[in-house]
């Protein structure tokens, strides 16, 4: 049919698993992407996970889809509910309004100016909370994927913590 297993053509020569049999004790590797060789080209990447919510590991797939432009809608759920965000907007416009209040000033030009300030000021804080996140998240999942890693070398049916150590 002209199919081919991606993360295979891609790692010819590397071993590496998608599911973990803990009552077997025994990984395997039975989750697959499948393409067309025609589109060959547009592959990009394709890797397996780690087993980090259930016993198969997700398989990343990156391809090239074109230069559509994406359409993003920036919304501000969720970060007022973070009582830190919400003391540095209220300093931010404290600072605001000492730096920019001269009585001169017409209060709608004031205003409208201040919606931008703390917009970009909103902006900064979820990149940055964002950023954390994803860095938190991508050290732990480097550190699950060597503990599996070790584990599939060691292949031990015995339980081990953290460390490789036999618990007592």
């Amino acid at each position: 049919m002209g199919f081919f297993d991606v993360w295979r053509d891609l790692n010819p020569k590397k071993k590496d698993f998608s599911y973990y049999s803990a009552v077997h004790s025994v990984y395997s590797r039975i989750d697959y992407f499948f393409m067309q060789k025609e589109n060959r080209d547009k592959i990009q990447d394709c890797q397996i996970g780690v087993a980090d919510v259930s016993d198969h590991c997700a398989i990343y797939l990156n391809i090239k889809l074109g230069c559509r432009r994406r359409d993003t809608l920036w919304r501000l759920t969720g970060i007022l509910n973070n009582k830190l965000v919400v003391e540095q907007i209220k300093d931010e416009i404290q600072k605001y309004l000492e730096e920019n209040n001269n009585n001169n000033t017409d209060p709608a030009v004031l205003w409208d100016a201040l919606k931008a300030v703390i917009r970009g000021k909103l902006i900064s804080i979820t990149s940055n909370l964002k950023k954390v996140i994803e860095t938190q998240y991508n050290n732990l999942s480097a550190d699950l994927k060597q503990l599996e890693q070790t584990h599939k070398e060691k292949n031990t049916k015995t339980k081990t913590n953290q460390r490789g150590e036999k618990p007592n």
